[in-house]
């Protein structure tokens, strides 16, 4: 790019989210603007790395939570989106298992919390036999049944957002990493984004959709980023069942005090099963497989005030976790509490990182969070989509329109 690409917005992050959001603003607005990712040569470098997740309606999410708020809006605009645009998906519906009698109080939160966010066709399954005639493998004893839930290829549909976008006439940059966000020279266009390859953007306003980068994009915008909330990366693990019946996704009952799901088995679009996840804290940004460590990265994690509350906080639940990735036959026992699964069919699946916002006392931050065009200078004029976990991606054009709707009620310039 030259010293001279101004742009109204310009969107950071080639994920779902940032691809989202880059198509929502080309629809809604009369000037189409630049996208910009982190890096790699495709759209949803990341996003697909999960192969295949979940579209769902919300039995996880307090009413009152943004998860909660998006959830049904999310699940509706994607299953429309995705029929418009023939990207498969299956409808395979998903049981939520209580396998012993200590669950059976959180699985009637599950089901109120459901009933609240208005999920479509929810039912309780009161005796094994009915769950077995909705899944003949899964075990348990009692149920909550979610018959619209569906799979689908995530990084389909995020290669299709970009492509929305590029069609509608916005421009993408690929293989950009973003290392300066400041102040610009230019009055018309206040904000100056750099990257690593030297391209310099100015724009009017900038969306921050940097994934697990989130806090690297928070540093340039923050007045004492040390002092504020923590991401760590969190490398997971998922295992494959080739040989297989299941025909629906199973879901233990979570611990509702952690922001995670737990333990599932996801029937793929390929016929494989999919099985996990285990989850342990990764050793570098973005850490995937083996990849080695970023020494620098695990010393700003470790020194932490957020993470060393964090491990004191759920010392049990983080030495469970290490257990279970360590030693996969502790996985493989969960999974066959919820179903029967031949575990010597077990392979090696994919692997994916996932970020978590840790909050300075150790606690983890559990609902979506953004910051709108507020503060000082540049940060104004900055919308940054701090910490968007699961399920940002069934949320994904949902959380579009609620960014877009703010970017547009709440910018000086309305010619956008």
């Amino acid at each position: 790019l030259k010293e001279d690409s101004c742009y109204d917005v310009a969107v950071i992050g080639g994920g779902i989210i940032g691809t989202a959001v880059a198509r929502e603003i080309s629809l809604r607005s009369k000037k189409y603007k630049d996208n910009i990712n982190r890096e790699g040569n495709r759209f949803g470098k990341t996003t697909e790395r999960y192969t295949q997740v979940l579209s769902s309606a919300g039995v996880y999410y307090r009413p009152d939570s943004l998860k909660g708020k998006f959830s049904r809006r999310g699940t509706d605009l994607l299953v429309k989106y995705c029929d418009a645009n023939k990207i498969p998906y299956k409808t395979c519906g998903k049981l939520v298992v209580a396998t012993d009698a200590s669950t059976l109080k959180n699985l009637r939160i599950l089901r109120d919390r459901g009933v609240a966010n208005k999920v479509e066709g929810l039912e309780m399954l009161w005796t094994k036999q009915r769950i077995r005639e909705i899944e003949p493998k899964c075990n348990g004893i009692q149920a909550l049944w979610c018959p619209k839930t569906s799979n689908v290829d995530f990084g389909i549909v995020t290669e299709r957002f970009g492509k929305d976008f590029q069609g509608n006439g916005g421009r993408i940059l690929l293989n950009e990493e973003v290392n300066l966000i400041a102040e610009s020279e230019t009055a018309d266009h206040p904000v100056l984004i750099k990257t690593k390859r030297g391209s310099i953007v100015n724009t009017k306003y900038l969306v921050a959709c940097g994934g697990i980068h989130s806090d690297v994009l928070s540093s340039y915008l923050e007045d004492d980023p040390k002092t504020k909330s923590v991401v760590m990366s969190l490398k997971v693990d998922y295992q494959l069942l080739k040989k297989h019946s299941i025909q629906t996704n199973i879901y233990g009952v979570p611990d509702l005090g952690m922001p995670f799901l737990g333990v599932h088995l996801t029937p793929r679009l390929d016929g494989k099963l999919l099985l996990g996840p285990g989850a342990i804290p990764a050793f570098q940004k973005e850490g995937y497989g083996n990849d080695g460590i970023s020494f620098g990265y695990v010393k700003n994690t470790l020194s932490s005030a957020g993470f060393q509350n964090m491990t004191r906080r759920y010392l049990v639940q983080c030495l469970n976790q290490v257990k279970k990735s360590l030693w996969p036959s502790f996985q493989a026992e969960e999974l066959q509490s919820l179903a029967e699964i031949n575990v010597e069919d077990i392979q090696p699946g994919p692997q994916a990182v996932q970020a978590q916002l840790i909050n300075s006392d150790g606690s983890f931050v559990d609902d979506f969070t953004f910051e709108f065009l507020q503060g000082d200078g540049i940060r104004k004029r900055v919308i940054n989509c701090k910490f968007l976990p699961s399920p940002a991606a069934t949320c994904s054009l949902a959380i579009a329109e609620f960014v877009v709707e703010q970017l547009l009620q709440g910018c000086e310039d309305k010619s956008i």
